[in-house]
Protein backbone atom coordinates (compact mmCIF):
# COMPACT_ATOMS: atom_id res chain seq x y z
CA UNK A 1 0.00 0.00 0.00
CA UNK A 2 1.39 3.63 -0.48
CA UNK A 3 1.41 6.06 1.23
CA UNK A 4 -1.00 8.26 2.40
CA UNK A 5 -1.33 11.78 1.10
CA UNK A 6 -2.49 14.51 3.92
CA UNK A 7 -3.64 17.99 2.36
CA UNK A 8 -4.49 21.11 4.85
CA UNK A 9 -6.23 23.95 3.67
CA UNK A 10 -4.93 27.00 5.23
CA UNK A 11 -6.85 30.07 3.19
CA UNK A 12 -8.29 30.39 -0.26
CA UNK A 13 -10.46 26.80 -0.18
CA UNK A 14 -13.95 28.26 0.19
CA UNK A 15 -12.96 31.92 -0.64
CA UNK A 16 -10.65 34.56 -2.49
CA UNK A 17 -7.60 35.01 -1.00
CA UNK A 18 -4.83 33.69 1.44
CA UNK A 19 -4.90 30.22 -0.69
CA UNK A 20 -2.60 28.33 0.50
CA UNK A 21 -2.38 24.48 0.99
CA UNK A 22 -0.15 22.14 3.15
CA UNK A 23 0.68 18.75 1.53
CA UNK A 24 2.43 15.80 3.60
CA UNK A 25 3.72 12.69 1.96
CA UNK A 26 5.29 9.89 4.44
CA UNK A 27 8.04 12.48 6.53
CA UNK A 28 7.96 15.62 3.62
CA UNK A 29 5.56 18.13 4.07
CA UNK A 30 4.81 20.80 0.96
CA UNK A 31 3.43 24.42 1.29
CA UNK A 32 1.45 25.44 -1.85
CA UNK A 33 1.35 29.13 -2.43
CA UNK A 34 0.77 31.51 0.66
CA UNK A 35 -1.02 34.67 -0.39
CA UNK A 36 -3.05 37.17 1.04
CA UNK A 37 -6.82 38.28 1.83
CA UNK A 38 -7.31 42.01 0.55
CA UNK A 39 -9.38 43.32 3.45
CA UNK A 40 -8.82 44.71 6.39
CA UNK A 41 -8.69 41.93 9.26
CA UNK A 42 -6.94 38.86 9.18
CA UNK A 43 -5.39 38.67 5.75
CA UNK A 44 -3.17 35.85 6.53
CA UNK A 45 -3.40 32.21 5.55
CA UNK A 46 -3.98 30.08 8.75
CA UNK A 47 0.08 29.79 9.37
CA UNK A 48 -0.78 28.12 12.77
CA UNK A 49 -1.07 24.95 11.49
CA UNK A 50 2.36 25.30 10.49
CA UNK A 51 3.48 25.50 14.06
CA UNK A 52 5.49 22.76 15.70
CA UNK A 53 6.75 21.25 11.82
CA UNK A 54 9.12 21.59 9.56
CA UNK A 55 8.83 22.46 5.85
CA UNK A 56 10.74 20.63 2.87
CA UNK A 57 9.39 22.86 0.08
CA UNK A 58 7.43 25.70 -0.72
CA UNK A 59 5.88 25.55 -4.02
CA UNK A 60 4.38 28.37 -5.68
CA UNK A 61 1.79 27.85 -8.66
CA UNK A 62 1.34 31.74 -9.88
CA UNK A 63 2.37 35.10 -9.15
CA UNK A 64 -1.05 36.64 -7.92
CA UNK A 65 -0.65 38.56 -4.60
CA UNK A 66 -3.40 35.96 -3.24
CA UNK A 67 -1.18 33.46 -3.86
CA UNK A 68 2.20 34.92 -3.06
CA UNK A 69 1.47 37.63 -0.84
CA UNK A 70 2.59 35.49 2.48
CA UNK A 71 5.67 34.55 1.26
CA UNK A 72 7.53 36.98 2.78
CA UNK A 73 6.12 36.57 6.43
CA UNK A 74 6.29 32.29 5.67
CA UNK A 75 9.73 32.46 4.89
CA UNK A 76 10.82 34.47 7.91
CA UNK A 77 9.30 30.94 9.82
CA UNK A 78 10.89 28.88 7.87
CA UNK A 79 14.32 30.33 6.17
CA UNK A 80 16.01 27.29 4.90
CA UNK A 81 13.13 26.30 2.87
CA UNK A 82 13.54 26.11 -0.80
CA UNK A 83 10.76 28.71 -2.42
CA UNK A 84 9.90 26.71 -5.76
CA UNK A 85 8.50 28.83 -9.09
CA UNK A 86 9.27 29.01 -12.53
CA UNK A 87 11.17 32.03 -13.61
CA UNK A 88 8.86 34.50 -15.05
CA UNK A 89 6.82 34.27 -12.02
CA UNK A 90 9.74 34.60 -10.06
CA UNK A 91 9.92 38.06 -12.14
CA UNK A 92 6.49 39.21 -11.25
CA UNK A 93 6.45 38.20 -7.54
CA UNK A 94 9.76 40.33 -7.03
CA UNK A 95 7.46 43.38 -9.29
CA UNK A 96 4.39 42.38 -6.78
CA UNK A 97 6.40 42.33 -3.33
CA UNK A 98 8.21 45.58 -4.10
CA UNK A 99 4.77 47.05 -5.18
CA UNK A 100 3.38 45.53 -1.95
CA UNK A 101 6.14 47.33 0.22
CA UNK A 102 5.12 50.76 -1.44
CA UNK A 103 1.78 50.42 -0.35
CA UNK A 104 1.39 49.01 2.43
CA UNK A 105 3.74 52.08 3.66
CA UNK A 106 1.69 54.28 2.31
CA UNK A 107 -1.09 52.78 4.00
CA UNK A 108 0.75 52.91 7.89
CA UNK A 109 1.44 56.49 7.05
CA UNK A 110 -2.40 57.70 6.12
CA UNK A 111 -4.01 55.37 8.30
CA UNK A 112 -1.85 53.94 11.10
CA UNK A 113 -1.99 50.22 9.41
CA UNK A 114 0.82 48.10 10.04
CA UNK A 115 2.76 46.42 7.23
CA UNK A 116 2.32 42.94 7.36
CA UNK A 117 6.13 42.17 6.90
CA UNK A 118 9.35 44.68 5.83
CA UNK A 119 11.98 45.08 2.91
CA UNK A 120 14.46 43.46 4.70
CA UNK A 121 11.87 39.91 4.77
CA UNK A 122 10.90 40.57 0.98
CA UNK A 123 14.77 40.24 0.37
CA UNK A 124 15.32 37.48 2.37
CA UNK A 125 12.47 35.62 0.36
CA UNK A 126 13.18 36.23 -2.78
CA UNK A 127 16.83 35.55 -2.19
CA UNK A 128 15.32 31.97 -1.33
CA UNK A 129 13.71 31.47 -4.96
CA UNK A 130 14.56 28.48 -6.35
CA UNK A 131 13.51 28.67 -10.43
CA UNK A 132 12.43 26.06 -12.25
CA UNK A 133 11.43 25.26 -15.83
CA UNK A 134 8.74 23.49 -17.18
Amino acid sequence: MGEQIKFYFLGGASEIGASSTLVQVADKSILVDCGVRFRKGNQLPDLNELTGKSLDAILVTHAHSDHTGALPVVHEAFPATPIYMTPPTQDLVTILQRDALKLMRGASDHEGEIPLYSEKQVVGMLDNVVPIRH
